[in-house]
């Protein structure tokens, strides 16, 4: 059952940072904000199980990604995308976090290009995602897949990834949000008609079940923890950009800390409550996440 709890609180928690970026359908402006560019670091956290011992206490795991040096391939110019680093860190009772080890690595985990308002992954025969590319490589096997489409409007359909064999009408609809400041960037927002729990960041990408380059749209259903030792995956997200070592953007909700699930025995009476938009909420309070006294909550 505290399995099936954590994996709900989850997916509300995706659907929270997406209600944090919806503001009905949005046109935006001028220009395409890149994505691919070296110096730029991403942060993603994810589950690491748990720690052998009595306590079995819990922890959480760090992947570390950058662009490294560019690859020529019919014609066209990849950037290599590298994990360069894992940390673990242990979660204590009051959700306070302490690194228990660090781990240097140099991991190709895909090769990206983008042009003209689109970002593709390079991807082999059978679907798999390529990890090197150098004069042997088969070229001739090779495709690109669409990742992020910033040429579509308000309304579109999202013919992509998993849902590219669906009809125009059975396709979740692109939603526009209200631009967010990445550095010194205003990039706009994605969100999806039918899926509240993944959205896009132009210039950063998606904001979880997986990284920039490798993500789905599967909502994580699983009842055990989903452990992602080697790369992010299904229930990591991303938690911080870096630029040339300076912070441009940060997660507005923090999963290690910052919602507790409130269940029906909880005295909640006494408080003023604010939905995730700040507005009052009067009455019972139905399932969601809240905001009493600057601390969020979920309601369940």
């Amino acid at each position: 059952m505290e399995n099936f709890r954590r994996n709900w609180v989850i997916v509300m928690m995706l659907i929270a940072i997406n209600s944090l970026f919806v503001s009905g359908n949005h046109a935006f402006a001028e220009g395409y904000i890149p994505m691919l560019r070296e110096g730029r670091v991403w942060e993603y956290r994810g589950f690491g199980g748990y720690r052998d011992g009595p306590d079995r206490q819990p922890t959480a795991v760090y992947h570390y990604l950058k662009l490294d040096g560019c690859e020529k391939l019919n014609g066209e110019s990849y950037s290599r995308a590298v994990l360069f680093k894992t940390t673990i860190a242990e979660i204590h009772e009051d959700r306070s976090e302490s690194i228990l080890s660090t781990e240097d690595r140099d991991q190709t985990l895909y090769f990206l290009r983008e042009s003209e308002g689109k970002v593709y992954v390079l991807k082999s025969e059978g679907g798999q995602l390529v990890d090197r590319v150098d004069s042997e490589t088969d070229n001739l096997s090779l495709y690109d897949v669409v990742v992020y489409d910033w040429t579509l409007e308000d309304g579109d359909p999202w013919r992509y990834g998993e849902v590219s064999g669906f009809s125009a009408d059975e396709c979740p609809k692109v939603m526009y949000g209200e631009p967010v400041q990445v550095g010194s960037d205003e990039c706009r927002v994605m969100n999806f008609s039918t899926m509240a729990y993944v959205t896009f960041i132009e210039g950063i990408g998606v904001l979880a079940n997986g990284s920039f380059g490798d993500y789905t749209f599967d909502i994580p259903v699983h009842l055990t923890p989903w452990i992602n030792l080697d790369k992010p995956g299904i229930d990591s997200y991303l938690t911080r950009v870096y630029d040339d070592g300076q912070l441009v953007y940060d997660a507005p909700v923090d999963y290690s800390n910052s919602v507790v699930s409130v269940g029906e025995e909880a005295d909640l009476s006494e408080k003023v409550f604010y939905d995730l938009a700040g507005r009052a909420v009067a009455g019972k309070l139905s399932s969601g996440i809240y905001i009493p006294e600057g601390k969020k909550i979920m309601v369940r």
